[in-house]
Formats: structure tokens, sequence, C-alpha cells
């Protein structure tokens, strides 16, 4: 089998459970030359593609072609690959997918300088035809966690001493474990180590430490040691559109010291946007309640609703008396004057929101520096900045429907740039720590609130759920807008 480093960007190349793993179709091709200057050391090739399908579908599609060579022996081979992920609950961190790959295979050798054309085995290699070739793989996902068991060869190529011999299954003779996780140290600083155990019945195993350094999704570098293959070393950038690796070992074999060391390259294209494996279900989770609302909860609350709608058009708006009108007479009045009917009910919501919410409002007219958000109408809560007594105003009457708004994701090195997706936000800010303690907030009542930045409308978010597909969050915020927190909720799609 041929031996890679990058399977640590690519895990592809092992297992075929991994396909689509990306989430966006990505093009490898991956080169690795052992023990540069010695004359007929390894080196080998892999050229592959895998993708989800998209539309919400659990099945993800790939191929790949790989050529190896050592010595005067070279062997080819080209699979397709399906995979399908079966998800294990709500969330879309937790799952498990299932790979096989199936092709054809064509060993040789290349004997050109040797002279055996009375060699009858020889003549058997020079002569030799395709062979069957597959593999199997399974990856468990669990947030940053990820368990990957692989069988890279299902067949075994026919024997050249042996003429009636031709393949079959290889009864298991390798297998191929790996684990990954993906720690968090800072914002959006990541460590993710993996050890990768590569066993085979007729050669020695081989074992792997490899870890990487992530800064954001832009920069990668790290390093390990692999069994037989010593001290490696790995650097790598990507764009919104391009990725490339590059691994340097220094050998681990008696030929080492008489070579140029070991390179391998890594280059990727990314062909295409973000596609999402299956639909998924968001939920606002919260310390009390770990489970997702029952959609035959949600539906027959639509239904109620609308008949609530349906029969409040039907009835007559009531006629206020004389005694019910009570004229303002200046600014300074304490209470507002009432009202009958859609505008009474109004009024009471809001007090009723104001007291829950339990905010401050501040004189606005007395910080003439502060700075409005283009989209006011879109904001639940909207923090003062520049404020020492850091108090919440709410924005303007909640809205018949939710609505939505759209930012573009700009590259850039800002440590808390939102990635692509759809967001549903509590608060928008211009300065950080406003934003962040309104996450404080949410999160001390049980909230899993975090904070963005977006280049493109160069604001702070402070958002309660994400998802990849903006109607669902559209099919659950009339819920959560029932909570008086979240009564002016919104919709930010970073695209």
């Amino acid at each position: 089998m041929p031996f890679f480093t990058h399977h640590i960007t690519n895990p592809y190349l092992y297992n075929p459970a991994f396909a689509g793993y990306d989430a966006h179709p990505v093009l490898y091709l991956t080169y690795r030359q052992q023990w540069l200057g010695i004359e007929g050391a390894p080196s080998s090739a892999n050229l592959s593609f895998h993708t989800p399908t998209g539309n919400a579908n659990p099945l993800s599609i790939g191929a790949d072609l790989t050529h190896d060579r050592l010595g005067i022996f070279q062997t080819s081979a080209f699979r397709a690959t399906a995979a399908y992920l079966v998800p294990l609950s709500a969330e879309k961190e937790h799952y498990i997918r299932f790979g096989l790959s199936a092709g054809i295979g064509l060993d040789g050798y290349d004997l050109s300088s040797v002279n055996s054309s009375d060699d009858a085995i020889f003549q058997a290699a020079q002569n030799a035809g395709a062979y069957l070739r597959g593999r199997f793989g399974l990856q468990y996902h669990h947030s940053g966690f990820n368990l990957g068991l692989s069988v890279p060869e299902l067949f075994s190529p026919p024997s050249f001493i042996d003429p009636t011999s031709t393949g079959g299954i290889s009864q298991f003779d390798r297998a191929i474990v790996s684990l990954n996780y993906k720690f968090t140290l800072g914002a959006r600083v990541f460590l993710e180590p993996t050890l990768l155990y590569h066993y085979a019945t007729q050669s020695e195993p081989q074992a792997e430490a490899l870890a990487l350094l992530r800064i954001g999704s832009s920069f990668w570098v790290g390093g390990g040691y692999q069994q037989q293959a010593g001290i490696a070393s790995l650097i790598g950038f990507q764009t919104k559109s391009f990725k490339f690796g590059y691994h340097y070992g220094l050998g681990g074999n008696d030929l080492a010291p008489n070579s140029f060391g070991t390179h391998e390259v890594q280059l990727a294209l990314v062909l295409g946007k973000k596609r999402a494996t299956m639909r998924r279900k968001p939920r606002l989770t919260t310390k009390k309640d770990s489970e997702a609302i029952p959609e035959a909860v949600i539906e027959a609350q639509r239904k109620k609703e609308k008949e609530k709608k349906k029969a409040d058009k039907k009835r007559p708006e009531p006629t206020p008396s004389r005694k019910q009108v009570q004229p303002v007479d200046n600014q300074n009045t304490v209470n507002p004057p009432t009202s009958t009917g859609t505008e009474s009910t109004k009024t009471q919501r809001q007090q009723k929101i104001e007291t829950k919410t339990s905010v401050k409002q501040p004189n606005v007219a007395s910080q003439p520096n502060q700075k409005e958000p283009a989209d006011l109408e879109n904001i639940t809560f909207e923090e003062i900045d520049n404020s020492s007594s850091g108090t919440v105003t709410l924005g303007k009457e909640k809205p018949q429907e939710p609505r939505f708004a759209k930012a573009k994701r700009k590259q850039s090195n800002h440590p808390l740039e939102m990635e692509e997706g759809v967001y549903l936000i509590a608060g928008t800010f211009s300065q950080r720590p406003n934003a962040e303690k309104l996450a404080r907030q949410l999160s001390s009542k049980g909230y899993t609130a975090s904070v963005g930045y977006n280049s493109d409308k160069k604001y702070f978010y402070t958002s309660i759920m994400k998802s990849d597909n903006a109607d669902n969050i559209r099919s659950r915020i009339h819920q959560i807008r029932k909570d008086p927190q979240f009564s002016k909720a919104w919709i930010l799609v970073i695209e």
C-alpha cells in the first residue's frame, strides 16, 4: 500500500467513509517521494475527489486514482466510492458514516533492463492483467471527535508464482484504525492530534502520532513521529478555494542519511459551495431542557395560531368610548394613554417584556456618539456602545414575521469571523465587549450563546442558534420568539 502523511488533512486517502467530510466538493492531489536522491526509492501519487450530493441527502460520493512505485515494482488502482451518513441525534455533530469503494487494480514490473526472456515468472509478471480492488470504512463522529476503522484491501491480487491463482478475498489481511480530536485553545486556535495504527499480516505494523496547530481555517503547522519513517513535520495554508500542504520527513531507515529526506506535497481545489449532508433540526438548548421541541407540538401550535388569526379577522373592532380615551398633556406623562383592542394588547405585551427582561432605558439624547446599526428592526437587543452603566434597550415593536438579513463572508484574520451558515441573532453591537456581555447574560440563564463578527457589516453578533438551512430556523423561530427574551429575534444568513 502507498504510504501518505497527509491523511491528517484528507482522511479519505485511507478510509472511504470520509468521503464528503469536507462538506464541499474537493479535488485533492497528493504526491510523496521517499528518500529523495536514492534510485528505486518509493514514490506515490494519489488523485481523489469526493463530495456530499447535497439537497439534504445523506449520500456522499467520491473516486480516487493511485499510482505507487517501489524499485522495479509498480501498481495502479482506480476506485469509486459511496458513503452514507446515519445521524445519531438531532444535532449535526453526532453521526456514523459508512463507506465502500470498488474498482480495478493492475500490478506490474519494469523489467526493461533485465534479460528475462526465458524466465516464466518474469513473463507472467509482465503480462499480468487487472484484478478487483475494494475497501470498506467506518467513521464515528461526535463534536470534535473522530474514530475511523478501515479495511483498505478487500481483495488480494493474483499470484505470479502460481498460474492458477486469480486472487480473491484478502481475509482482512490489513486494517487501519485512526483517532482524531479537535481541541479549542482560544479564539480560532485549535489543536488537532491524530493517532493511526496500520495492521498487516504480511508485514510489520505501523503506528503514527501527529498533531496540527490550526490558526482559524487559514494556516496550520504540525509534526509528529511515524514508526519506520521517523520524525515528520507539516505546514500548510488555505484560501477560500485552494489548499496547500507540505510534509518533510527525516527518514527512519538506514538509507535516510544518504538521501535528501522525504517530501510530500498536497494540493486541493474547492470546486463548489458547502452542501448539507441532510436536513437538520436546530434547537435552542438550555441547561433545563436538553431535548429538541417535538415536530408534532410545533405543528399543532401553528394550526392553533392560524385559527386564532382567522377568528380575529372576523371579529369586529370595538369602538372606544369617550371615558376610555385620555389626552396626553405633555411629554412627561408617566402613564401612557389607554386604548382598546389591538393597541391595548400591544401596550400590555410591551410592558410585560420590559418587566421580565428588567432592562434600563438610557437617555439616548445624552449619547450623541452612539453608533446605530443599519437594520434596527432586525435587532433584538441593542446595547449602547461607550456606556459606563452597561444598560440595554429594546428595539422596535416585534414584526409579524421575522426579518432575514444577508451578509457576505469575507476572508479576514479576525479571530471571531463568522462562518457560512444561518444564525438566530439575539443582539447586534459595534463593540465586542457589549456583545460578550449579552452572551454571558444569556449563558447564565442556560442558553448556548456565542459571539461572532462579520467583516461585511462590521458588527459583532450574539447568536443563540446556527444551522445550514434557513428553512429549519424559520420553522422554529416563532416558537422561540414566544420567550420575551427573544421576542424580537431575527435571522442572519452569512453567504
